[in-house]
């Protein structure tokens, strides 16, 4: 093998019945065989990938690719995955995830947001991450991590080029710091620094220091939404005001605080937009101690958002050694209109109400699929999923401060919106945009005033259908369309395919 993140196989070593299952050749039988007809097939597509200059980043080039790599060899070359593997983000997730990939990296390279290799580090850590394929994935992202660069001015990285009797420190060191950004650790980069030598720079090593040192800066990349809430006084009101912008909704049930109730509409890429208000005959004490009371009397509309946590105890933990308060985690759940019991975790990120200027954290510990799709499937494909969570804030660089403290996000995108009134600034990689006021009489400080650094609106990521938008703009070199706020109560956008 000559790819320097394999590890060797036994070259005699036959091939199973369940590995050879979608095999092309029919005349291979061992590892050996395999290895060599891989090979082949991926240095052809090495050879079609460099004959010219290509422009990696749209979905169509990120299938062809993968089938010229291993569509020879295997059925499944260019085609996504349909299972879940131990590695990589739900495979129904994979179309819209893929797509804000190429999507941010445009914007990277846009707003010249990270330098030109720091930029392929991210699109490969990504790519790597949501693991599209169902096999071949590391050689297909580190392929097209080299095209990205080569097209961004700079030299192919170095991997690849050695054998594995004198790369073994090489690749322990790239393996060392890919599983430190999948960790939102720095920890390997002290060991990787002094490998290095200044005077032999190695793009490989390389490619491995800058992934450590910008493992805390990726955390903000993988802020994954899980859903965000807008309350009202009425949920019969809220649902009906949602309706006649043409998004239904399905109510979800109470929940177990005697508070509030929900309603929702759930996106393909596993976020769902929530519908709270008061339950008819609430709990007077309860509904008082809710965080977003004041919402829901006011009719506030969007109010909070949550981020998936596969181990909410540990991100707990990295958020106080970074200096924000975080509270204990607190078990919770609702049962749903058909009797299905879900129940949850959250935790609460920083001093304001919960989920407001930072996320709340939550995990499932039912089948998450059971809350977010109590119909067993998205309830709209019209859009993808919420792509931003629009938070209003009193002072800009104060907040973007904070947010660095807490998630490592990078220097700010920023513009001005007049239309939307605000300072906008977009933070790296993450689904949050920060909007300060322009004016001291505009909607949003008479907002703040009312309720506080919190959401202002959200953005959805539209895929098909058509939805009369009652403004338009366009934010960060994305086209943002924004449905009638009169007719919804609230603020809600989104972003057109039109880019």
């Amino acid at each position: 093998m000559s790819d320097l993140f394999e590890r060797p196989d036994d070259a005699a070593t036959p091939l199973t019945p369940e590995e050879t299952r979608d095999l092309i050749p029919a005349h291979i039988a061992y590892r050996r065989e395999l290895n060599e007809a891989e090979q082949e097939n991926i240095v052809r597509a090495q050879a079609w990938a460099l004959s010219r200059r290509r422009d990696p980043l749209s979905e169509k080039f990120v299938k062809d690719l993968h089938r010229r790599m291993l569509g020879d060899v295997w059925r499944w070359g260019g085609k996504f995955r349909t299972s879940e593997r131990n590695i990589g983000i739900d495979y129904w997730q994979i179309p819209v995830a893929l797509r804000q990939l190429l999507d941010d990296a445009k914007a990277w390279i846009e707003y010249n947001s990270y330098a030109p290799d720091e930029i392929a580090v991210r699109f490969h850590h990504r790519l790597v991450q949501i693991h599209p394929f169902p096999n071949g994935n590391g050689r297909h992202s580190r392929l097209m991590a080299d095209l990205l660069a080569m097209q961004l001015g700079c030299e192919r990285f170095s991997w690849g080029r050695g054998s594995l009797r004198t790369a073994g420190a090489a690749r322990a060191r790239y393996v060392e710091a890919l599983r430190a950004a999948d960790d939102h650790e720095h920890r390997s980069f002290a060991g990787v620094r002094a490998g290095v030598d200044a005077s032999a720079y190695n793009r490989f090593m390389r490619f491995a220091l800058m992934l450590a040192l910008c493992a805390v800066m990726l955390a903000a990349a993988d802020l994954k939404i899980d859903h965000v809430t807008a309350a009202g006084s009425s949920l019969k009101q809220l649902q009906a005001n949602l309706s006649a912008i043409g998004i239904e909704t399905v109510f979800g049930g109470p929940h177990s605080n005697g508070a509030t109730e929900m309603a929702l509409v759930s996106f393909p890429d596993g976020t769902y937009l929530e519908l709270m208000a008061p339950q008819a005959n609430a709990d007077a004490q309860a509904l008082a101690r809710q965080p977003w009371a004041k919402f829901m009397q006011a009719d506030g509309g969007p109010c909070a958002w949550a981020v998936r946590e596969k181990d909410v105890a540990a991100e707990v933990e990295r958020l106080r050694t970074a200096g924000i308060a975080v509270s204990a985690p607190v078990r919770n759940g609702r049962q749903r209109p058909d009797g299905v019991r879900l129940d949850w975790e959250t935790a609460q990120v920083g001093t304001e109400p919960n989920g407001t200027f930072f996320p709340f954290l939550t995990h499932d510990f039912t089948p998450r699929e059971q809350r977010a799709f109590p119909q067993g499937k998205p309830l709209t494909k019209d859009f993808g999923g919420v792509t931003k969570v629009v938070i209003a804030v009193r002072d800009l660089e104060a907040s973007l401060k904070r947010y660095a403290q807490a998630y490592g996000t990078p220097p700010a995108i920023k513009q001005v919106d007049a239309v939307f009134g605000a300072h906008l600034a977009l933070l790296g990689g993450a689904p949050v945009v920060l909007a300060q006021p322009l004016k001291a009489d505009s909607w949003l400080a008479e907002r703040l005033a009312q309720f506080g650094e919190a959401p202002c609106a959200f953005v959805l990521d539209q895929r098909r259908g058509r939805y009369q938008a009652a403004s338009e703009t366009r934010w960060f070199g994305v086209k943002i369309s924004w449905f009638d706020s009169r007719k919804l109560g609230w603020r809600l956008g989104f972003e057109s395919a039109e880019r």
